[in-house]
């Protein structure tokens, strides 16, 4: 049996946060630790939460997800970032797999893709040596140990 996933989610619309948090807290093993509104709430709840799992939104007012990641990275290397964001490009895509995401997904993406994606890519779930993925590759080398959601993104054909 698994421990509790603990999850911080980090989204400008008060909808995405209230109903993705409701719907994460009904499944048995994830907590849902904190919500924030914007890139600075990102690092400081991250800092006070210590979640397992940050679930974050690329566009925001004033900084971006890419533009906190590497920082929230810096300061909490053993925090899996997951980008999950109404539009995303393949650059944007790998930015963020660069800057440390270890997923991208849509908010078009079913809930069951968001809550393997947190499951996945949960510290329980991780071997040691995926790091913070910022030598990424190919999106099989950010999910090694599983096949990636279908729905979810990027392809990084180069």
């Amino acid at each position: 049996m698994h421990r509790t996933v603990r999850v911080l989610i980090i989204d400008d619309h008060a909808i995405i946060r209230e109903i993705v948090g409701q719907l994460l807290e009904m499944e048995q093993d994830l907590q849902v630790v904190g919500k924030g509104v914007n890139a600075d709430e990102a690092v400081v709840l991250t800092d006070r939460l210590q979640p397992d799992v940050v679930v974050l939104d690329l566009r925001m007012p004033g900084k971006s997800g890419i533009d906190v990641l590497g920082d929230i990275q810096r300061r909490h290397p053993q925090v899996r970032i997951i980008i999950y964001t109404s539009l995303i490009d393949p650059e944007t895509t790998r930015k963020a797999l660069h800057a440390g995401a270890v997923a991208c997904l849509l908010k078009t993406d079913s809930l069951a893709t968001l809550v393997e994606a947190i499951r996945s890519t949960s510290v329980d779930h991780l071997p040691q040596h995926v790091g913070n993925a910022t030598n990424a590759a190919s999106p099989k080398s950010v999910w090694p140990a599983m096949q990636m959601p279908s729905q979810a993104i990027p392809s990084l054909a180069s």
